[in-house]
C-alpha cells in the first residue's frame, strides 16, 4: 500500500480511506479479491490445469490456503471445491 499510495501521491491512510467508502473494503482485502479473479483465469489455462488451487493461490500472491478460501467466500461466496466446479470450462 505504501508504494501505491506513493504513485498516486496520496498517504497509505488516504488509499485505504478511498478503498473503504469506494469499494467497501481495505486495501488488503481488495488485493485479494483480484488475486481470486487471477485464480478464477488460471484454473482454464493449459499449462495449469494440473495444478490443485492451493498451487494457483500461491502463484498469485496468497501466502497460505486459508487467506485464499477467505477471499473466495468473500467474493464468490463458495469453498474451494465448488469454485473450481463452477469456473474450470467444460468440454462439451
Amino acid at each position: 500500500i505504501d508504494e501505491i499510495s506513493k504513485h498516486l501521491m496520496l498517504t497509505s491512510k488516504e488509499l485505504d480511506y478511498i478503498l473503504k467508502k469506494s469499494k467497501q473494503c481495505t486495501f488488503n482485502q481488495y488485493l485479494d479479491d483480484l488475486r481470486v479473479l487471477e485464480v478464477r483465469e488460471m484454473i482454464n489455462i493449459p499449462e495449469y490445469e494440473e495444478c490443485d488451487l492451493a498451487c494457483l493461490a500461491e502463484a498469485c500472491g496468497f501466502s497460505n490456503f486459508a487467506d485464499f478460501e477467505t477471499a473466495l467466500c468473500r467474493v464468490f461466496n463458495t469453498n474451494p471445491q465448488e469454485f473450481r466446479e463452477r469456473f474450470i470450462e467444460q468440454d462439451v
